[in-house]
């Protein structure tokens, strides 16, 4: 929920990924990899899961395009989970697990926080009626 990504946002575990030098280095080099080839997804492995994936997603901005950014978090996750018949895009067939945002995270990546809905199994969940559980 939207109050809960506005407390943690502060970023208690350590500076914004957009002023940290690591970040860009290391953006640098999935993008590069991405180039030769490599399927490279998002993963965040902390106590703080949603609000670490939006950072891990800015973190990749600094040096990555928002789309190829998307790609990664979906198409490419599901394609290294041996799951791309089933998730990563949307087509019919697939299930039907997505995000409704009132901001376009192509334009800036950091839009992906503008949750309203969550969709899950075709089902959407109004974005104040979801529990976030560490």
């Amino acid at each position: 929920p939207t109050q809960m990504i506005d407390t943690v946002i502060a970023r208690p575990y350590g500076p914004a990924p957009e002023s940290n030098t690591m970040y860009g280095l290391m953006a640098q080099a999935i993008d590069d990899a991405i180039d030769a080839g490599a399927t490279v997804s998002v993963g965040v492995e902390t106590d703080v899961k949603g609000p670490s994936y939006v950072w891990e997603l800015e973190a990749m901005a600094s040096a990555m395009s928002p789309m190829r950014i998307s790609e990664s978090a979906s198409l490419h996750g599901a394609r290294a989970l041996g799951m791309e018949a089933d998730i990563g895009s949307l087509s019919v067939g697939k299930l039907a697990d997505f995000l409704i945002l009132s901001a376009d995270p192509l334009a800036d990546i950091r839009n992906v926080a503008a949750l309203d809905y969550v969709v899950k199994g075709g089902v959407a969940v109004l974005e104040s009626s979801i529990a976030l559980k560490n």
